[in-house]
């Protein structure tokens, strides 16, 4: 199975993506199980039990079209996530997760390895106004960009007021 993954061809679209998806729920006997495209940009994929929904973030797929053997290891993950959920009742990446990670192709491992798929740079970045220290980083523009004058680094209280929210020139 892994050896399938590392020679398959790129996928040429996101039909193509969802039809794998779809496949290798049916393959699984995921036969109720659906699939859907999120925003996510902190994952590549999710598995919501409840709801029987497999999701990959299309952010992330676009991101890596050149690697589709990550996309496909992505999917993998998450069907795993499936039949552990559906067999065992069982959330996360605990042993019957890892377990059916072996059985359907996937690498059992929780997250990606750095450097193994392209991230996304952030929008916006939290930093020290006198320093330029960088503090965090957010896709989104936080909450906090209203009372920056009051808020500071944990255990920092010298940063108090010295925190400024700056928008990065993303060149697109």
């Amino acid at each position: 199975m892994a050896a399938e993954r590392d020679t398959h061809p790129s996928f040429s679209g996101e039909g193509e993506i969802e039809r794998f998806v779809r496949d290798e729920l049916n393959r699984w006997g995921l036969v109720n199980w659906s699939f859907r495209w999120d925003r996510a940009r902190r994952r590549l994929g999710s598995c919501r039990y409840k709801d029987q929904l497999i999701t990959l973030s299309r952010y992330f797929v676009k991101l890596n079209s050149d690697n589709s053997g990550q996309i496909i290891d992505t999917v993998f993950h998450e069907i795993a996530h499936a039949l552990a959920w559906v067999h065992s009742r069982e959330q996360g990446h605990g042993r019957q997760w890892r377990e059916w990670c072996l059985r359907v192709g996937a690498v059992p491992r929780a997250k990606a390895m750095p450097g193994e798929i392209q991230e996304g740079s952030y929008r916006y970045i939290l930093r020290i106004k006198t320093t330029g220290e960088f503090v965090a980083g957010y896709y989104r523009k936080p909450a906090c960009h209203r009372y920056l004058s009051r808020v500071m680094i944990r255990n920092r209280p010298e940063t108090k007021g010295l925190l400024e929210l700056v928008e990065v020139d993303r060149g697109e």
